[in-house]
């Protein structure tokens, strides 16, 4: 399992959702989130924004990492990496 709610929150199951239809086999799906939500209109490009970074959110370590995809209408995903130390203070 990669993350678990405690409430609803179907903008981020819609993005998972999609994901798992393909086997997450597809790294970027076009924005599966409905226009409308609860009646509030709310910007598509801002509401995936925050849904991205939602969903982010308590993600398990080290496991994946979602980002949009630069034109505010798609979404992507990718393995974490192991970050690299940076050594500081210029010593050689």
């Amino acid at each position: 399992m990669l993350k678990e709610y405690r409430q609803p929150a179907p903008n981020q199951i819609a993005i998972l959702d999609a994901f798992q239809a393909h086997a997450w086999a597809l790294r970027r799906i076009d924005d599966p989130i409905p226009p409308f939500f609860n009646g509030d209109k709310i910007a598509a490009k801002q509401r995936l924004h925050e849904t991205i970074k939602n969903l982010n959110r308590s993600l398990l370590k080290g496991t994946i990492r979602f980002h949009g995809d630069g034109s505010g209408i798609g979404v992507r995903w990718d393995p974490v990496r192991g970050k690299k130390k940076v050594r500081r203070g210029g010593g050689k």
